[in-house]
């Protein structure tokens, strides 16, 4: 092991509903970021859907470390002070694309859009 070993902490939360399960995937960093990712999944057996939930709230979360790492990139590449957003905005970037739940909705079929508004409410 060596002398600069960091702790992330990896938290993961399930909601049960008649028709299907959601999981939160959120990844804390120790300056202080957060990641979050969101899995849903039919509720066809209870196990099943857990463990798909789960699988797709973990895909979710890598898509948002790995486009904080390409903005991150993109940025110190063009930086004259050679920091990304993750240093240079902590306050006003928490981790993760504001924008991005909008995006996602916007990309799904329209039955699927108004499904998902019903649900979430």
């Amino acid at each position: 092991m060596t002398e600069n070993a960091e702790s992330w902490t990896l938290g993961i939360t399930l909601e049960h509903g008649p028709h299907r399960t959601r999981a939160n995937a959120m990844l804390h960093t120790p300056e202080g970021h957060e990641f979050c990712g969101i899995g849903l999944a039919a509720a066809a057996s209870p196990r099943v859907g857990d463990y798909l939930a789960i699988g797709r709230a973990l895909s979710d979360l890598t898509q948002e470390l790995v486009e904080a790492v390409a903005v991150d990139v993109e940025t110190a590449a063009t930086s004259e002070q050679g920091r990304g957003p993750l240093e240079q905005d902590a306050a006003l970037r928490p981790g993760h694309d504001r924008e991005r739940p909008a995006r996602a909705l916007r990309a799904l079929p329209k039955v699927a859009q108004s499904a998902l508004r019903d649900t979430l409410g």
